[in-house]
């Protein structure tokens, strides 16, 4: 979305609470959280910052979003359970026990038709699919353009597991291009099938110039 300049708000949520952490049943997974301590919560940072800013047993006030409904609750926190493998002392550091992160929400749906899928190595793939469909005309003309990698919102593929089967299952499912993060160049050396042209990318421009640069049958930046 941000590569085509289309918005897309983005939002601070709960995305998990431990069990028998301080925050159980008082925040759920899926809250967005509006502020803490009256102070509006614009980051993920930000949420660990105004929870660690304030004494151990500080009740904390979290105004959330709950299915379109503002609630506020209060969250005490407790001493973080220390682990005896690092030096420092984490007891010394207030918990509630929640993970945070960001949720992104388009202005229409965007559904994935694939099931039994895990894993974040196919979110590069996945964007280029969502390009593909809100721009004109077929982003592959035609071809079986194969790849891998993960993306964060900045865009940036980051590498993955498994690549040399991932080349050889490309190849025999027809493929002739694929997309290779950059930081898995030294697994694609020497294990190219033949017939497969194979791009390096370090970002999402970078595979939609690969691709354009192929379909326009230029040479694609390659590992070396």
């Amino acid at each position: 979305m941000n590569f085509l300049g289309k918005p897309v708000l983005e939002t601070i949520v709960v995305t998990s609470v431990g069990v028998g952490a301080p925050a159980l049943d008082k925040l759920r997974a899926g809250d967005e959280i509006i502020s803490v301590d009256s102070q509006v919560m614009t980051s993920p940072e930000q949420v660990v910052v105004a929870v660690r800013a304030k004494p151990i047993g500080t009740n904390l006030v979290f105004v959330v979003k709950r299915e379109g409904t503002e609630l506020t609750q209060i969250v005490t926190s407790v001493p973080k359970e220390d682990d005896p493998s690092t030096a420092e002392d984490e007891s010394i550091i207030p918990y509630i026990g929640i993970g945070i992160g960001i949720n992104y929400e388009a202005p229409f749906s965007i559904e994935f038709g694939v099931s039994g899928v895990g894993g974040p190595s196919a979110g590069s793939m996945f964007a280029l699919g969502i390009i593909d469909k809100l721009t004109p005309g077929a982003l592959t003309e035609g071809k079986i353009i194969a790849g891998t990698g993960t993306i964060d919102s900045n865009g940036n593929v980051g590498e993955i597991g498994g690549i040399q089967q991932k080349l050889v299952g490309a190849k025999d499912a027809g493929a002739v291009l694929f997309l290779a993060p950059q930081g898995n160049c030294d697994d694609v050396i020497g294990h190219i099938p033949d017939g497969l042209t194979v791009a390096s990318v370090a970002t999402l421009e970078d595979a939609m110039e690969a691709i354009e640069a192929f379909n326009a049958g230029a040479q694609v930046k390659a590992c070396s």
